[in-house]
């Protein structure tokens, strides 16, 4: 199961690195959408608390939640999500 995560994440990493032309990530998309709202930050949170595993895990664009750029996935980062969100925050710190 953590294989596929890896996989999937690193497939998020990619595309996030080559963040140009179609197909790539938004800073915050956790649930690849197009877009940032709360419910990536919902998202996160679930994944963080395991309730998110194996192929659903897989379907999402986990890179894209480490908003903070400090190599984790964090309660944090579904922080700023909301509160970029909300409009507390104009952008998050990877934009």
């Amino acid at each position: 199961m953590h294989h596929n995560l890896v996989l999937a994440t690193g497939l998020c990493l990619a595309l996030l690195a080559g963040a140009s032309g179609a197909g790539a990530l938004t800073s915050g998309d956790v649930n690849c959408n197009g877009s940032v709202s709360a419910i990536d930050a919902t998202v996160l949170l679930q994944w963080d608390a395991g309730l998110i595993r194996g192929g659903a895990a897989e379907r999402l664009c986990l890179a894209a939640g480490d908003v903070n750029g400090d190599g984790h996935l964090t309660p944090v980062d579904a922080a700023l999500i909301l509160q970029l969100t909300s409009g507390i925050i104009d952008s998050l710190p990877l934009q």
